[in-house]
């Protein structure tokens, strides 16, 4: 069994990561961050180290702390579990003595994750991306002009943000007023404006190396499954984003499908692990392994077939319909193997949602104050 090292800063995708790990028959060692502790208590952590891991460096302790763990551990390679690692990773991994799963160099990691940056190389490749200003801070937003511009409802987001945070649908102008140029509680800066897509969300998902795409699936949401699909244009759309990036590593893009015209729309990028990369694993597609491999032998992995079917019902998804005795998620044989696989390693999943609904009290408790 082949042991490897997964550095986490935080547990949510960092466990779907671990899980993939054990998927593929791998014993997994963690040096995570203070937010990732409780993957300690995970019955698929063979041992977990506590360090700190730096967002702007200096990242010297950082690399020595990944080195003493391989020497502890014996791993054979190291993998990021979230965005923090990746992006600590990056700037260590030349460094080390010991293969480190595929990643893009600190410029493609920045200009994918940047959101106005990744519009400005899509619009200089011609992918099709929403028409897109730059704002910057809240009180530059002038709604009447944006409404002009772009017709109501509208997107305001800030370019360094994830999970949606920040993310507001304005659907007049006096709805922007309301939810962010007036709101007290909306702190976000480095803010664009965005035309709103009249569709719907469409992702896509790769493994790449040196600008070539080593795997790669299409999902979209269809109510509250996660279905893997055929979708040629957008993956095209996506090998060119990889292709003329030279990107390595693994990413995930949003997408919208436009109604008006038919066409695809690139919305964003995480150059990171997704919080769906399980899916994908159960329905047939590991990215984990296929990426560990890469780290190991990169010029004996061979890209794979595209995920391209599969229906995949998330946990707490799969447990409501469960308790309103809908089976449906239980004929998928992906959720079955993830539910029984996170049924057998319940505390991680009971800290993380403790800690996320603390989290959410104390914000909101914050905005009131």
């Amino acid at each position: 069994m082949r042991d490897v090292l997964m550095v986490a800063e935080q547990s949510g995708i960092a466990l779907k990561v671990l899980h993939c790990c054990i998927g593929a028959g791998l014993r997994v060692h963690i040096l995570g961050g203070p937010q990732a502790a409780h993957l300690r208590h995970s019955r698929y952590t063979a041992s977990f180290t506590l360090t700190d891991i730096p967002s702007n460096g200096p990242f010297e302790s950082f690399a020595a702390a990944v080195e003493d763990a391989v020497q502890c551990t014996g791993a054979s390679v190291v993998l990021p579990g979230d965005y923090w690692s990746t992006r600590a990773l990056i700037r260590v991994a030349p460094g080390l003595r010991v293969p480190v799963f595929p990643l893009p160099d600190a410029r493609s990691f920045d200009m994918l994750a940047e959101k106005w940056n990744f519009y400005c190389f899509c619009k200089s490749i011609d992918v099709p991306v929403p028409q897109t200003i730059w704002v910057g801070d809240k009180t530059c937003l002038a709604a009447a002009a944006l409404g002009t511009r772009f017709g109501y409802p509208l997107v305001v987001k800030p370019t360094d943000q994830g999970n949606m945070d920040g993310v507001v649908i304005a659907h007049s102008a006096a709805d922007l007023e309301q939810r962010v140029i007036g709101n007290p509680g909306y702190r976000y800066g480095n803010l664009i404006a965005q035309s709103f897509i009249p569709g719907d969300d469409i992702d896509c998902s790769v493994l790449a190396v040196d600008g070539r795409v080593l795997a790669a699936a299409v999902q979209r949401r269809i109510e509250d499954a996660i279905v893997f699909c055929d979708h040629s244009m957008l993956t095209n759309l996506v090998g060119r984003i990889v292709e003329a990036s030279r990107f390595t590593g693994v990413a995930h893009f949003d997408a919208r499908t436009d109604l008006r015209d038919g066409g695809i729309r690139l919305i964003e990028c995480n150059p990171r692990f997704w919080a769906s990369v399980d899916a994908a694993h159960w329905c047939g597609l590991n990215f984990v392994a296929i990426g560990l491999d890469a780290a190991i032998e990169p010029t004996a992995v061979a890209a794979v077939p595209d995920l391209v079917d599969g229906i995949f019902y998330p946990l707490g998804v799969a447990l409501r319909r469960f308790l309103r005795f809908d089976a449906r998620p239980l004929r998928s044989a992906a959720t079955r193997g993830s539910l029984w696989q996170a049924l057998g390693d319940p505390l991680p999943l009971v800290i993380d949602k403790i800690g996320e609904r603390k989290g959410k009290r104390e914000s909101a408790e914050s905005v009131i104050a």
